[in-house]
C-alpha cells in the first residue's frame, strides 16, 4: 500500500474510483446522475471535480473537465457543485471533510443556505475521500415530498 500523498497514484489507476460505488446509490435510490440538482463533491483540486464527473456517470472518460464548462457548476448553472465555497474556499477540516459535504447538501434542501441557495434543489448528491484517499464514499439525499 502506498502513502496517498506522498506517493500519489497515477491518474490510470485511480480514475474509476467511486464509480462502484455511485453505481450501487443511484441503484439503490432508483435515480440517475441527470436526476441530480446539486452536487457537494469533494474537491481537494479542480482535477477530482471533474475525475469524479466521470466516475459518477456524469460524463465519459476524459470528459470531466468539459461537462463541468458546458452545464455550469456555479449556483445559477445547471449543476451547482461545492455550493458552500468547498474544501478549497470554505473550509477542509481534515477526517470531517466528508461531514461538511453532507451538512451542506442537507441545508441546500432544507433551504436553508440564504444567498448561496440553490431554488428548487430536490436531489443532492455529496461525496468524501476521492483519488488521492484511494477510497471514495457517496450519498444521495432527496427533499421530503
Amino acid at each position: 500500500m502506498r502513502q496517498q500523498y506522498v506517493d500519489p497514484a497515477r491518474y490510470e489507476e485511480v480514475w474509476s474510483i467511486g464509480s462502484q460505488a455511485a453505481a450501487k446509490a443511484f441503484g439503490q435510490a432508483g435515480l440517475r446522475p441527470g436526476d441530480v440538482d446539486i452536487a457537494q463533491l469533494y474537491d481537494v483540486n479542480s482535477f477530482e471535480v471533474a475525475r469524479q464527473f466521470e466516475a459518477l456517470g456524469f460524463c465519459d472518460l476524459g470528459e470531466g473537465a468539459d461537462f463541468a464548462a458546458a452545464v455550469g457548476i456555479g449556483r445559477e448553472g445547471k449543476l451547482p457543485t461545492c455550493t458552500d465555497g468547498g474544501l478549497l474556499a470554505f473550509s477542509h477540516i481534515g477526517w470531517g471533510a466528508p461531514t461538511l459535504k453532507i451538512a451542506e447538501a442537507v441545508q441546500q434542501l432544507r433551504g436553508e443556505c440564504g444567498v448561496r441557495q440553490v431554488h428548487g434543489a430536490e436531489i443532492a448528491l455529496a461525496t468524501g475521500a476521492g483519488s488521492g484517499a484511494q477510497y471514495y464514499n457517496v450519498v444521495l439525499l432527496g427533499r421530503a415530498a
